[in-house]
């Protein structure tokens, strides 16, 4: 009888017992990456994000305040100011202290100057550089003017003296004597229309047209200047030319900057434009009127 050898089939291992060969395998493969470290990566950086931006939105908000604080404080400065020279305006006789016409200023230094106008003595009992008001009829531009050894001081001081990014307008620190045939003066062009903003008015010709007259309170007399040209250039521009100690410069000057040939002064006016390049400006002259 042949002998069989008996074949027993492999049953499946029962999920109960425990299996040292599959732990063994299991111990062998290499543990999976835990996805919890990305997210904290993430959540770093979202941490990193959210404290710069609030840096940011507080800086800002220190910004827009101290730049409103100055715009307020500003204003009612100015509004006191312009209370004052209406006033004078309205109720005291001017005093002619050049007969030929021409504007006075003061001698090197500003504080040897004699201002024999109540207006003047009141406005230099608040600043003792101021030398003039300017008005232009037609727009907001009716300040106290100050000049300083300088051009940089006045850019962030208050006419009173207290920090202002508005500034104050100021005369060119280089025009200095009893007589100086070429006038310049600087304010900023601002958001707000303050200041000397409104000159971008007069580039318009129309608008030129009917407000062509800048007034000048010097010493208790109104000096009047007639606008004869508006543009926008640079700080390389011929009209801050203030060289006039060869005799034939003024006439050449005049030539080019298209003003009659026989004037005897001329008043430039100068702002800033709000765009990226910082020497664009723009730029009034007018003339004096006889």
């Amino acid at each position: 009888m042949p002998k069989f050898d008996y074949i027993y089939p492999k049953l499946p291992p029962d999920p109960f017992e425990d299996n040292e060969e599959e732990d063994i395998q299991l111990a062998k493969e290499p543990e999976q990456p835990k996805p919890k470290k990305k997210n904290k990566n993430l959540a770093l950086i979202a941490g990193g994000l959210a404290f710069f931006t609030g840096i940011a939105v507080i800086a800002m908000i220190i910004i827009l305040v101290s730049y409103f604080s100055d715009l307020d404080s500003s204003e009612r400065l100015s509004q006191n100011l312009r209370q004052q020279f209406e006033y004078y305006v309205h109720n005291n006789e001017t005093i002619t202290v050049n007969e030929d016409g021409t504007m006075p200023l003061a001698a090197s230094p500003a504080e040897e100057f004699t201002f024999y106008s109540p207006f003047d003595v009141e406005m230099r009992r608040h600043n003792p550089n101021y030398v003039a008001w300017i008005t232009i009829p037609g727009t907001s531009i009716s300040y106290p003017v100050v000049r300083y050894t300088d051009n940089y001081r006045y850019l962030d001081v208050a006419f009173d003296g207290s920090h202002s990014s508005f500034g104050t307008i100021f005369m060119d620190y280089r025009n200095r004597g009893d007589f100086v045939p070429h006038i310049i003066m600087y304010g900023h062009n601002t958001y707000h229309g303050n200041m000397f903003s409104d000159l971008h008015l007069l580039l318009e010709p129309g608008f030129r047209s009917r407000n062509n007259r800048i007034m000048l309170l010097v010493n208790g007399r109104i000096v009047e200047f007639e606008i004869f040209a508006a543009r926008r250039t640079t700080i390389h521009d011929r009209a801050y030319f203030l060289d006039f100690t060869d005799e034939e410069a003024w006439s050449d000057y005049l030539r080019r900057i298209g003003a009659p040939a026989d004037v005897r002064q001329i008043l430039t006016l100068s702002t800033c434009i709000i765009v990226r390049d910082p020497s664009r400006r723009v730029v009034v002259q007018a003339f004096l009127v006889e």
